[in-house]
């Protein structure tokens, strides 16, 4: 059995180099194969290759094997290294589920946001900040007014990071996406983080500065970069943004 299991992880391998429609099927395939280091290993190639048609695969592969042990430690290191992978799997879909059908995406994700697995819980609604749409803020809020979520803070900065509103408290945050929903966008999005920006440049107060640049610092690349553009072209303004900040906008437009 090792050596037919070393033969298939061989197999693997190759299909991964070779990267074809046809190969990338068959890995795809592999994601549901009963032995767990094969599936893992299926995986493994199809996020080295970033094959984005295979996120929704892919998430379901990380569902599926998003069980964790009732001690801390008691897993075997099989597992543990899946654990690794699935982890790899939904920050992928940080990174590619805009490029795919956002309702599908995201009900993955918050399959995974409810599933047993801390890590993957935390990756999950993490991954919600890029893929989310304004359909999907109503399931959002439900995570962060649950009180007895691990991650219901999270859940709430998820909120704030995708609306970029200008509400402190949950219960304001309701108040204003009732009244907000059906204009939201991102238009509006764009209009919060310019004004941010002028805001940025000529107030003297220290604490409208600092909310300025953390709103700008929480909008989506493309937004972001564009107004702060003008911001990082001035020495004695440029530091209110650091290398940390453009590697987290994660976009061409901050390469050096």
């Amino acid at each position: 059995k090792d050596k037919l299991l070393k033969m298939r992880m061989t197999a693997i391998e190759a299909l991964g180099k070779v990267a074809s429609a046809e190969t990338l099927a068959t890995l795809r395939a592999l994601l549901k194969d009963e032995r767990a280091t094969v599936s893992r290993e299926a995986a493994r190639r199809l996020l080295v290759v970033r094959d984005a048609e295979a996120l929704p695969e892919l998430l379901a592969w990380a569902l599926k094997t998003a069980t964790v042990a009732d001690k801390p430690g008691a897993k075997d290191t099989n597992a543990a290294r899946s654990e690794t992978v699935a982890i790899e799997a939904v920050k992928f879909a940080a990174s590619t589920g805009t490029l795919l059908e956002a309702d599908a995406v995201f009900r993955a994700l918050l399959e995974l946001a409810r599933c047993k697995n801390d890590l993957l819980m935390r990756e999950a609604v993490a991954a919600m900040a890029t893929v989310a749409e304004s359909s999907h803020i109503p399931a959002i809020m439900d995570l962060a007014d649950d009180n007895t979520y691990a991650y219901h803070v999270l859940a709430a900065n998820v909120l704030q990071r995708i609306t970029l509103s200008p509400t402190g408290t949950l219960s304001e945050f309701r108040a204003w996406w009732a009244q907000n929903a059906k204009s939201f966008g991102e238009e509006q999005k764009r209009d919060r983080v310019e004004a941010a920006a002028r805001n940025l440049q000529r107030s003297e107060d220290n604490y409208d500065r600092r909310a300025a640049a953390e709103l700008i610092r929480a909008a989506p690349a493309g937004i972001a970069l564009v107004s702060a553009a003008p911001i990082l072209l001035k020495h004695d303004l440029a530091r209110e943004f650091s290398a940390e900040n453009l590697r987290n906008w994660d976009s061409p437009l901050a390469l050096p």
